[in-house]
């Protein structure tokens, strides 16, 4: 097996702490013109895989120093260019360059709503996509400025854009 194939089986599995989702699952909404930013992106395994499966730039945000620290160090052992991690509250991240956002459950309470207003500001007149996974699925599907790609679901990745008045 090649160091990428382990390295996508393991993080397809991953750490036990989080949900499982499928690689597929993760990079289905992301071609390479598309600038992914990912919020609360522990370790980097979304903007890493999604650099090197697809191309595409991408930035994780997160508060976690120690995170950012091991996914900076991935993105420099596998010379990932394109992959750029901070250590940031996610409220005070440039998202402006962002076609897509990744959210996997990373907030709940007043800071999921701050980040929710931030977005629909972002994502006014704008063309942005935010893939969303776990518990927050369904606040993003309650919000009217959102629509949903197909029935959203906490258990698989749901796409959805900014809706056009």
């Amino acid at each position: 097996m090649s160091p990428l194939h382990a390295l996508i089986e393991a993080l397809e599995h991953d750490a036990g702490l989080r949900q499982p989702q499928s690689l597929r699952q993760r990079l289905d909404a992301l071609d390479r013109l598309d600038r992914l930013a990912s919020t609360g992106s522990g370790l980097g395994h979304v903007p890493l895989l999604a650099s090197i499966c697809t191309g595409a730039a991408a930035i994780g945000i997160e508060r976690e120093p120690e995170y950012v620290a091991c996914a900076r160090a991935g993105a420099h052992a596998l010379q990932l260019s394109n992959v750029q991690f901070h250590c940031q509250d996610a409220r005070a991240a440039d998202l402006a360059p962002a076609t897509l956002l990744y959210l996997y459950t990373p907030f709940v309470g007043a800071v999921l709503r701050d980040m929710l207003e931030i977005l629909r500001r972002r994502g006014a007149g704008r063309s942005i996509r935010i893939a969303a996974l776990g518990p927050c699925v369904a606040v993003l599907a309650a919000q009217d400025w959102l629509l949903a790609e197909g029935t959203p679901a906490p258990d698989r990745i749901t796409l959805f854009r900014p809706r056009r008045c």
